[in-house]
């Protein structure tokens, strides 16, 4: 099986725009791939060229160096995942899935939130005094402060790509989830509505992955290579699950958000061909009275 999880959080002092992170994978193996084949790379693709592609905020990739590239990746069948703004979140592991079979998603995107955006999304509950607030067996009283919205099923691809289905049915989503039809390996995407978060945001980049978290208004959202002036680019299958939830805050009342989703409806239109699946409980189920579940959720984890 194979999986990844996306946070959204939109700041309360800022509730129309969210905490986004800009991918750097297409950066990090450019450059990485000039460095290792220096010996080999024409003279006018020097040393301070190679610096100031790593050094770039935003990756642009001269044409000449692109042209170089492009073919030689073809060739070697390397093709990360483009830059562009994206939710925080990140691969399930394996050993999630064994230790935690049921809500092995729950786990993984309370880690990735503390270690991409610094944020921690469960809470402990204390008195004014300072004092932890216990819970019928003695052990401190915790709680998550966000909630499942859906679950996207796609084919799964190297980099957490997923092929759109011109059509999405039952059929279709079996054998997503039987590897061994016709269709293809199962991917499933889990979505996080983060309605509170404790901490600041991070000032640094998360090395080779992701830049430094970021606010980023959701009507500055396009699709990547729109040439819109101010455009942010913002990965389609994030903006999938970002519908989604802001279709369900529309329903409880919060109008505020119709104009942020008709932006989003207009610019990312052919993601909704993706399948999905709303969470019938919304209630994350993760064990926080686990020291080592409650460690990873406040301070991250090492991966194994």
């Amino acid at each position: 099986m194979a999986g990844t999880t996306l946070g959204i959080y939109m700041p309360p002092e800022q509730p129309l725009s969210l905490v986004l992170n800009w991918g750097i994978k297409t950066q990090t193996t450019l450059c990485n791939y000039l460095d290792e084949y220096k010996k080999d790379l024409p003279s006018w693709i020097t040393n301070e060229r190679i610096k100031d592609l790593r050094e770039q905020r935003k990756l642009k990739i001269p044409g000449d160096i692109w042209h170089w590239v492009k073919p030689r990746w073809q060739k070697e069948d390397i093709d990360p995942k483009p830059d562009a703004y994206g939710l925080f979140g990140g691969m399930i592991e394996q050993w999630e899935i064994e230790n935690h079979p049921n809500d092995y998603f729950d786990y993984r995107i309370t880690s990735e939130a503390v270690e991409e955006t610094g944020l921690i999304i469960v809470r402990e509950l204390k008195y004014h005094n300072g004092k932890s607030i216990l819970d019928p067996d003695g052990k401190p009283k915790r709680i998550s402060l966000f909630r499942r919205i859906c679950l996207v099923y796609a084919e799964n691809k190297k980099q957490g790509g997923g092929k759109v289905y011109e059509k999405f049915n039952h059929k279709t989503i079996e054998a997503l989830r039987n590897p061994n039809q016709e269709e293809g390996h199962t991917y499933e995407v889990y979505f996080f509505h983060i309605m509170e978060a404790d901490g600041t945001l991070s000032t640094e980049d998360h090395k080779g992955e992701t830049r430094a978290p970021e606010i980023i208004p959701i009507t500055s959202l396009y699709p990547r290579n729109s040439q819109v002036e101010g455009a942010n680019w913002f990965y389609p299958k994030h903006a999938f699950g970002l519908k989604i939830l802001l279709r369900q805050l529309i329903k409880e009342g919060k109008n505020e958000y119709k104009e942020p989703l008709a932006h989003l409806e207009k610019e990312f239109q052919h993601d909704d061909r993706l399948g999905f699946v709303e969470f019938a409980d919304s209630t994350p189920t993760l064990d926080l009275s686990d020291e080592d579940a409650w460690l990873r959720a406040t301070q991250g984890v090492k991966k194994i």
